[in-house]
């Protein structure tokens, strides 16, 4: 018989974590399903911690890669290994509701949904505990609803969401590339023919130091850009122009923000955004008060910008494609 769910989880380096997230997985009342664990060239003990794991739960199947080969290639190794009707992600530093896979299967049977979105709580250093996404009721998203939610609340995170597999035929995760979500997850909506929301929390996403949204490195500053032109890009190409011009107009916006006006590029940037009407749908509201701020005094909105520490580091070597407008 077919699992019901596959679950995928990309595990390196997490052997203080990977028995919480294990342990949450094997407990799921959801008991069609199968979890494919990719150890992805772990040098401590998260491989050895997997294997004993599977010897106890049939449902767990454990591959090894040959060294470190990155999130990408670790969840498209779990792709092609899938055989569940449905696809789910877990990060090997998280953990999960018992319902976690029981409750979006039976949502996307019962309502005929390709994606189903679900909440999550963000929790911070084991004491700070919030409740996220979880305000709206649960009904129908049609494509641009989603877009939103991506933009917003709910993310382009991979993990607080169901997909059906033939989502996934021509898709994969992008290889050598942080932030690799950024870079599917609209094109995962947007090939889904019906979309369901549910407000029930399900997901604990464990924001612990080192982590790569702990990280205010150039290079996944970098990879970000670069994966929402792509989406800009992608948008041109699906009709929605209106979506790509206030994406694109954001992302010259938060140029401004995070290198400044003393780059060659910056001068258009500064063009683009005081053309700007209104306020983008995919800016937050502090960066809407930015905006403000920048409209009043440009001068003042690039010495708040500095006193607040948003300046990206290494801006010498910053990639300029966001600046192309094809």
């Amino acid at each position: 018989m077919r699992p019901a769910v596959s679950i995928i989880v990309a595990v390196y380096n997490v052997e203080k974590y990977i028995n919480r997230c294990l342990r949450s997985l094997t407990a799921q009342t959801l008991e069609n399903l199968e979890i494919i664990i990719v150890d992805d060239g772990s040098t401590d003990r998260s491989g050895d911690i997997c294997d004993r794991f599977a010897v106890h739960d049939k449902r767990i199947t454990v591959i090894h890669h040959h060294g470190n080969r990155g999130l990408s290639v670790a969840r498209n190794t779990g792709l092609d290994k899938a055989d569940g009707e449905f696809i789910m992600f877990v990060d090997s530093d998280d953990w999960v509701d018992p319902d976690f896979s029981r409750i979006p299967y039976e949502t996307a049977i019962e309502n005929a949904a390709d994606l189903v979105f679900f909440c999550h709580r963000r929790i911070f250093r084991h004491k700070v505990l919030l409740r996220t996404d979880n305000a709206c009721p649960d009904g129908y998203l049609d494509e641009d609803d989603a877009m939103k939610r991506l933009y917003g609340i709910s993310g382009f995170y991979v993990w607080n969401k169901l997909f059906h597999r033939r989502l996934f035929h021509s898709v994969r995760f992008p290889e050598g590339l942080y932030y690799e979500d950024n870079a599917v997850t609209h094109k995962l909506v947007h090939a889904a023919r019906s979309i369901y929301y549910t407000n029930i929390v399900l997901y604990n996403y464990y924001y612990r130091p080192g982590s790569i949204v702990t990280i205010k490195e150039y290079r996944f500053k970098r990879d970000w850009y670069h994966c929402r032109y792509q989406q800009v890009t992608d948008f041109k190409q699906w009709g929605c122009t209106k979506t790509a011009e206030d994406l694109y107009n954001t992302l010259a916006f938060r140029w401004l923000i995070e290198v400044g006006f003393s780059k060659k590029w910056s001068k258009k940037c500064v063009r683009i955004v005081r053309d700007i009407k209104g306020y983008p749908d995919h800016l937050s509201r502090n960066q809407r008060a930015m905006l403000a701020l920048f409209r009043r005094s440009p001068a003042l909105f690039n010495l708040v910008c500095i006193m607040m520490g948003k300046r990206m580091k290494d801006i010498n070597k910053a990639h300029h494609f966001l600046l192309r407008k094809d």
